[in-house]
């Protein structure tokens, strides 16, 4: 089963199973700017590292396991729920769900 999450470019999702936190395997990016599609970057243009986002999840949400999303521009970080559909819900509800 494949799902699918549409976010704007300044979102990202990241997943917590036990002791390992992951980001989900990703097959398609669409990059409207044309440059290839660079992690510590998308990061870095916000002031952040992947371990500061890591220790605000941690801070926030003690390790709970499941699904996180992370405003990465307002550096906002949410807890969605322990599946993909939570997610979709996550993004309808702060107005980021697209189609």
């Amino acid at each position: 089963m494949t799902t699918s999450f549409f976010t704007p470019a300044y979102i990202d999702l990241i997943r917590k199973t036990g002791d390992r936190w992951s980001k989900p395997k990703v097959e398609k990016i669409l990059n409207a700017s044309g440059k290839p599609y660079n992690l510590q970057e998308k990061y870095s243009k916000h002031g952040l590292t992947q371990m500061d986002v890591l220790k605000e999840l941690y801070r926030h949400y003690q390790g709970l396991d499941g699904w996180y999303l992370v405003h990465l521009a307002e550096q906002k970080y949410y807890y969605c729920g322990a599946t993909p559909e939570d997610v979709q819900n996550k993004l309808e509800e702060l107005g980021l769900k697209h189609g």
